[in-house]
């Protein structure tokens, strides 16, 4: 994208207004010379033309071509060319036109680099009509904007320094001179070259302008006409900036009584507004000096010349600031308003989302919450009651005995045909293998399957799982799994250094694999988990 630099100039002509001769474009049409030149050919041409005709042409140059590509970056700084121009030739209400014009454009692009220009030279004009306070807001966008991108500084050091003497300058008017002066010094402290400097001048110029009063007069002369010289040398006596100059010298060598000197500087003033035919209100008062001088000396030729002269100079101010406010207002001032609202009112709107979001968030949790404290709570009573039944039981005993109830409900016809078939001396062996298997506590084994066991017992499997069944009523899985559950409540109970193994080790010793397989049978033998019996235990002992 083009060079930052190609819109810097609009600052500096809307605040600066260099210096300008010649009267308004013999254009009425872009000549085809032109047409074919580059944007930044027309740029810089027009950044350093000093004929009022030739920025009106290259300006209107920029702004057709920039239309034709419809690259709409170009188009805004086309847009503030052409403010910048009309700024120059004091048409106020068409500069405001072409800013708005380019304001409207930058809003659509969400360009804030284009905005915060538009809003630096709407400032400028505010300041012309009087408006500093607002003056002031439009500067400080565009400090904010240079102090959150401390690169911009370094590219557009021009805009920077021109922003800092612009709100020096709309403190000075406001009478706020600490303030005023605070910024002036940044802005010198910040320039590199001292004294060589065009800005260096204008911000010195302003620490004058605020301390005027304060200072001693020798040290106020030779500022003031070290800056008159300078303007001089880089022939810039057309500047209507000098005219600031002028009149604070004037006003200075009025109070050293040295009013013939004070008189020639006021009359440099005039000299200015007649080229620019355009003249800063706070410069009004040079003509009622040179008016009371002629009135004092008996020249009546010369007081009617400056009476008249004042009068074209009310009737200027007037023209140039009489629809000014209302247009400001009017294509500027209150869209921003209104798009300020809006944003406002969004987000408003978000935030009353957002808050609705949280609160409809919040209840669902403590919904969930209370949900899942009366779970838990409804939980830790239920495994309580069963940690209590379990611990009055006699475990062995009673559990064996609702086994063996457990079984006789459970046996059946089929079941005792299926044992008469098989040779009771093969039940009888069996069964006497059963109760040493159990008193010895070999199901303790993680190994153990039907299969091994049934060979041990001199057996298959089918018989040892029949006659199971015919005494517990339960499958061998069932039975070997309950075993080992009342061993491992047993062994918990009574034994305190058991109980200060790890659920994986008391898993092991009872015969499981894995401390899952054993927490899931444990629970569901038992109602609750060998986790809680453990610590519930630890807690009553």
């Amino acid at each position: 994208m083009f060079n930052n630099t190609v819109l810097s100039t609009t600052i500096f002509l809307i605040t600066l207004v260099s210096n300008l001769f010649g009267q308004t474009s013999n254009y009425k049409t872009v000549p085809d010379s032109l047409k074919t030149k580059s944007f930044d050919y027309l740029s810089e041409k027009f950044r350093n033309s000093n004929e009022k005709q030739n920025i009106e042409l290259y300006s209107r140059a920029y702004l057709e071509k920039a239309k034709k590509t419809g690259d709409k970056e170009r188009m805004i700084t086309g847009l503030l060319q052409r403010g910048s121009y009309y700024y120059i030739i004091r048409d106020f209400p068409a500069a405001i036109d072409y800013h708005v014009k380019g304001y409207e454009l930058a809003k659509g692009i969400k360009d804030q680099n284009y905005l915060n220009r538009v809003n630096h030279n709407i400032g400028a004009i505010r300041v012309r009509s009087g408006e500093y306070k607002k003056a002031l807001e439009a500067f400080k966008i565009t400090l904010d904007h240079y102090q959150n991108n401390p690169e911009k500084i370094i590219e557009e050091q021009n805009n920077y320094h021109v922003t800092l003497f612009s709100i020096a300058n709309a403190y000075r008017r406001l009478k706020m001179p600490d303030s005023a002066f605070y910024f002036t010094k940044i802005g010198l402290d910040n320039l590199k070259e001292k004294n060589l400097n065009y800005y260096n001048y204008l911000l010195t110029n302003t620490i004058l302008k605020i301390k005027f009063n304060h200072d001693k007069q020798d040290f106020l002369n030779k500022r003031l006409d070290s800056i008159i010289q300078f303007y001089s040398k880089n022939k810039k006596r057309t500047d209507p900036n000098i005219a600031f100059a002028y009149f604070y010298l004037g006003k200075l060598l009025l109070k050293q009584n040295d009013t013939i000197k004070a008189i020639a500087n006021f009359k440099k003033i005039d000299s200015l507004f007649k080229v620019h035919n355009d003249i800063h209100p706070e410069l009004r008062p040079t003509y009622e000096y040179l008016i009371n001088f002629n009135k004092r000396n008996g020249n009546i030729k010369n007081e009617l010349k400056y009476v008249k002269t004042l009068l074209k100079v009310d009737s200027t101010l007037n023209e140039n600031y009489r629809h000014l406010d209302t247009k400001i207002y009017k294509e500027y001032e209150t869209p921003r308003l209104i798009e300020q609202k809006n944003k406002l009112i969004s987000l408003m709107q978000q935030k009353s989302n957002v808050a609705t979001i949280i609160i409809v968030s919040l209840s669902i949790i403590l919904f969930l919450s209370i949900i899942l404290i009366a779970f838990n709570y409804r939980k830790r009573r239920i495994y309580h009651q069963r940690y209590i039944e379990l611990i009055e039981k006699n475990k062995k005993l009673q559990l064996t005995n609702e086994d063996r109830e457990q079984a006789n409900t459970k046996k059946n016809e089929s079941t005792s045909n299926l044992l008469s078939s098989i040779p009771e001396e093969i039940v009888s062996k069996v069964k006497d293998e059963i109760k040493k298997f159990i008193e010895e506590k070999k199901f303790t084994d993680c190994n153990l399957t039907s299969t091994t066991l049934a060979s041990k017992f001199g057996t298959n499997t089918k018989y040892l799982s029949l006659i199971i069944k015919s005494e517990t009523g339960k499958t061998f899985t069932k039975f070997l799994n309950d075993l080992r559950i009342e061993y491992a409540l047993k062994k918990i109970q009574n034994d305190s250094t058991f109980r200060k193994f790890t659920i994986q080790a008391i898993a092991e010793e009872c015969g499981f694999n894995t401390a899952e397989v054993f927490s899931k049978h444990f629970f569901k033998k038992t109602g609750i988990y060998p986790s809680y019996f453990i610590k519930k235990l630890k807690e009553d002992l």
